[in-house]
């Protein structure tokens, strides 16, 4: 459904917003019920300029939640009805849902139809959070994964049927399970890649709310949202970190060894790959802001007077949050090395690669104990870290070697790291809570000796 909204009347200190859309090619007007200040509209972009302004963040919000219900009965009405609508018969349907009323149409609306349509809100920039922000990034690519999966398991499962709400039940559910843990391969080839517990378990959450939010729309009353079949309990993973020692060994390492032959030539990119790595485990940077390390980095130098700088500072891109962190020796050694011009990195999957060759060939074999993640059990296996390690495991070994030098507290730490609160930072720090509190202990003790 394309609409616009409008003010109807600029001239006056508040309005009640309008929905201006055509309905079988006659131009109707539906009021949305929330009045607005009109100097804090925004005709460009349809929004309230909320700003921090709470008491604004939640009208945008009960003006989002309006335009959805009417978006939604209008899919209901258009899609599943056989009679084509009119502007009179909407106009009815509208009137009836705002008394209360059900039946406004005698079928109802399907998940993936509806699924459809508050994606259509999600690219335009029309979805919001239950507190009337923006949806981030992650969010947003979560929302795009698991309306594709919808699409995939309805063509598979359902021979591209329409999904009604009320085909998902307890079967429906346990089949998606079984369908994202087993994968799907034709031949050698891998259509779907099988997935762990902790997936699924986030497939779920996203179908609950989605489901939930369909409930109290009107557009069902399948409350299969709130059984325990769609609540998984989170696996959690063997958290390991490189120590100090490793690194310094990953720093020290030689990869002639990997050329193509004696006489081959040198491999830049596994280089590369093991410097920024050790970037990010001595600033704890995830992937996506290391590889702004280069344009970071030069900034920093040149402001320094062409010598490296004794900390950098960036806006993170995933929580868009500013960070100041100190370049530590060991990353000082790197950027010297290159003379404030890091290297830019290969693509994700390329880097990750690369890097369990470069951890082989430093000699770090280390074997962990891990945890089995399926949905079948949970028994406890083994792996070496050259096999297990990835980009990530950058920022997991600088939280925890910096915690374990015993020099920052954990809101100390968290400020550098960027997390959100302290309970997120605990499962990055390879440390168990006792330890925590032994150190706290200790700190403390020492703290009030001799008092």
């Amino acid at each position: 459904m394309k609409f616009r909204l409008l003010l109807p009347n600029p001239s006056r200190p508040t309005n009640s917003v309008q929905l201006v859309t055509f309905i079988n090619r006659e131009r109707i007007k539906i009021g949305t019920g929330v009045a607005v200040p009109t100097d804090q509209w925004d005709s460009s972009s349809q929004k309230i300029k909320a700003g921090n302004d709470k008491s604004l963040v939640a009208l945008q919000s009960e003006l989002e939640k309006a335009v959805h219900q009417i978006v939604m009965l209008h899919n209901q009405l258009t899609v599943m009805d056989d009679d084509e609508l009119t502007a009179a018969g909407f106009r009815e349907a509208v009137a009836r849902m705002r008394k209360g009323l059900k039946g406004a149409s005698v079928r109802s609306l399907s998940l993936n139809q509806w699924v459809d349509e508050l994606m259509d809100q999600v690219e335009s920039g029309k979805r919001f959070t239950p507190n009337g922000t923006a949806l981030t990034i992650g969010a947003i690519k979560r929302y795009r994964v698991v309306h594709r999966l919808i699409a995939d398991f309805r063509n598979e499962k359902f021979g591209n049927r329409q999904i009604k709400f009320q085909d998902v039940n307890v079967q429906f559910v346990n089949e998606w399970k079984r369908w994202r843990a087993e994968g799907a391969t034709l031949g050698r080839r891998v259509l779907r890649k099988p997935v762990t517990a902790n997936v699924i378990r986030n497939d779920m959450k996203m179908l609950r709310m989605w489901m939930k939010e369909s409930c109290h729309l009107g557009l069902h009353e399948n409350r299969i949202w709130e059984t325990d079949v769609m609540k998984m309990k989170e696996v959690q993973a063997v958290v390991f970190h490189l120590t100090p020692e490793e690194l310094d060994k990953l720093e020290k390492a030689n990869f002639k060894a990997l050329r193509k032959g004696t006489k081959g030539p040198k491999s830049t990119a596994h280089e590369t790959v093991r410097d920024m790595f050790l970037m990010a485990c001595w600033t704890g940077g995830r992937i996506g802001d290391v590889r702004r390390y280069p344009e970071i980095v030069m900034t920093a130098w040149n402001e320094n007077g062409g010598k490296c700088p004794d900390s950098i500072h960036y806006v993170q891109t995933k929580t868009n949050s500013k960070v100041i962190v100190p370049l530590l020796p060991m990353a000082k050694r790197i950027i010297q090395k290159h003379q404030g011009a890091l290297p830019k990195m290969p693509n994700d999957a390329k880097v990750n690669q690369i890097l369990k060759e470069v951890v082989k060939a430093a000699g770090i074999s280390r074997t962990i104990q891990l945890v089995n993640a399926s949905i079948d059990r949970q028994s406890a296996r083994t792996g070496k870290i050259e096999d297990l390690v990835s980009f990530h495991s950058g920022r997991r070994s600088f939280a925890t070697n910096v915690y374990n030098m015993g020099v920052l507290s954990l809101g100390e730490l968290r400020a550098l790291t960027g997390h959100k609160t302290e309970a997120m930072l605990m499962r990055y720090l390879n440390v168990t809570q006792t330890e925590v509190s032994e150190r706290a202990t200790a700190r403390l003790l020492e703290a009030f000796k001799g008092s």
